[in-house]
């Protein structure tokens, strides 16, 4: 068993590695886009901490988003092209901590190959089934606002669930206080998500504490968490620009209304996220099987509450769903934009695969040596003609990719050519828009044309046909 074990889980991780090179490689296509000319004019003409101030008090609450896009634009056109490489890597890292420590608080012990290999298939098919990729991953100021906060979430989480049944440190309620308040400063629906998850979670230990009588467990650590979230929460809440974005936004719904569009919508999401990735859905599912059936652990009692288990956790999903969608019900009365689909895509894809290397585990001890082998053989190989097929997909949009970035950069070095010949008025050849997001128009004071006027340091910019 443990050769088959192992040469599964090497074929699969290198498999899982080659097929992200692709996104790798996306990275060094992506260029400035919509909102990206606008935060970047706002940094470079107030500068770093005066641009802080004036998104919060003019335009958002977002003030995470704000911190980390200062710090990204250091880099200029490199920080945009760098930014979807580390964010990948990070989600590989961060899940693979999570699971890391997930598996410690149950007292099991699982291989470093083990736990990478799960780490690449939740971050493989993340990336497969995000209804927007290039604006969750690729787009600055998608990227920091709906990715980003995942990853730090993520760490946050290992923090809280190490403090368990671990000595509380200083450092430990200091990082802990700073993640908490700062992944509540990037958008409403990760805020929205994360407290309650946080909230549902210190619920579910506090009554497990109490009618197990487990005085092992330790939660103080949650409390700190939770205490942080609400000080996030309430500084993005009371920003004097949420007035100005609410301006734009139609009239939000009572009670009533906003509670059914939130279910309503979530219900909508997890329907269309598994029927737009049934395939997707099945095959990791049935890498998520198969990694169970050879994992080197036994579960204790399995079917000793199993469905309260389950239950719980779909109780947690759904809980999160429609914390996702209720901020967008509540300000625009509309179903989740794609690139905020982001963090539920996330949940989604994680509790999928790790319920699905459940219930390997849960039947392993049925099947024979000789049947396991050829289940692990059958399934290894449709996976990775899954794999395979999925990234020959993907790699056939990179020329299409490529090409908007020569004619980006060969726009770009014509507006400074203009600009030292002395014209400030340009008209200048328009791009197709790339996955939905906005392009310079024949309109000079479109928002998109003017904040690329500051941008490049001139009064006005056209787009034309």
């Amino acid at each position: 068993m443990e050769k088959i074990r192992r040469k599964y889980l090497f074929t699969l991780s290198i498999t899982l590695l080659l097929a992200m090179l692709p996104f790798f490689i996306l990275s060094s296509f992506v260029r400035f886009q919509a909102d990206d000319y606008c935060s970047s004019t706002l940094i470079r003409k107030q500068g770093f901490w005066r641009a802080q101030s004036s998104s919060y008090m003019q335009w958002s609450g977002r003030f995470a988003t704000m911190f980390f896009t200062a710090i990204i634009d250091k880099l200029d056109l490199f920080g945009h092209q760098l930014l979807p490489i580390i964010l990948i890597i990070s989600l590989i890292i961060s899940s693979y901590l999570l699971i890391n420590s997930i598996i410690n608080v149950f007292h099991y012990k699982l291989s470093k190959s083990i736990n990478f290999c799960i780490s690449l298939v939740i971050v493989f098919f993340t990336l497969i089934t995000t209804p927007n990729l290039y604006q969750s991953f690729y787009w600055r100021s998608g990227s920091i606002t709906y990715t980003l906060p995942i990853i730090l979430f993520n760490l946050l989480l290992v923090i809280l669930i190490d403090s368990l049944k671990n000595r509380i440190t200083w450092w430990n309620i200091l990082l802990c206080s700073i993640l908490s308040f700062i992944t509540m400063g990037f958008s409403e629906t990760n805020t929205a998500m994360q407290l309650v998850l946080m909230t549902l979670c210190l619920i579910c230990l506090i009554i497990y504490k109490r009618f197990t009588k487990e005085q092992k467990i330790n939660i103080n650590l949650w409390y700190v968490a939770l205490l942080s979230s609400l000080l996030g929460f309430t500084l993005m809440l009371l920003a004097p620009g949420n007035r100005v974005r609410m301006n734009y936004m139609p009239q939000p719904p009572d009670f009533i209304q906003w509670i059914y569009l939130s279910n309503r919508y979530a219900l909508g999401l997890l329907y269309n996220n598994f029927t737009s990735n049934l395939v997707s859905r099945f095959i990791s599912g049935l890498i998520g099987i198969t990694i169970g059936l050879i994992f080197p652990v036994n579960l204790i009692n399995p079917s000793k509450n199993l469905k309260l288990y389950a239950l719980t956790s779909f109780i947690v999903v759904y809980g999160l769903l429609v914390a996702a969608c209720a901020p967008s019900a509540f300000a625009e009365s509309a179903y989740l934009e794609e690139r905020a689909q982001t963090g539920a895509n996330f949940v989604i894809t994680f509790i999928w695969i790790i319920g699905s290397i459940l219930i390997g585990v849960y039947f392993a001890h049925k099947f024979s040596n000789k049947s396991l082998r050829i289940v692990v053989f059958v399934s290894l190989i449709v996976s990775i003609i899954f794999i395979c097929w999925e990234v020959i997909y993907f790699s056939k949009t990179l020329p299409e990719y490529y090409k908007k970035a020569v004619l980006w950069d060969a726009r770009a070095e014509y507006i400074k050519n203009q600009k030292d010949e002395g014209s400030v008025e340009l008209i200048v050849p328009s791009i197709d828009s790339i996955d939905g997001l906005f392009e310079l128009s024949q309109d000079p004071n479109h928002w998109v044309n003017r904040c690329a006027a500051g941008y490049y340091q001139v009064n006005s910019i056209s787009g034309t046909e």
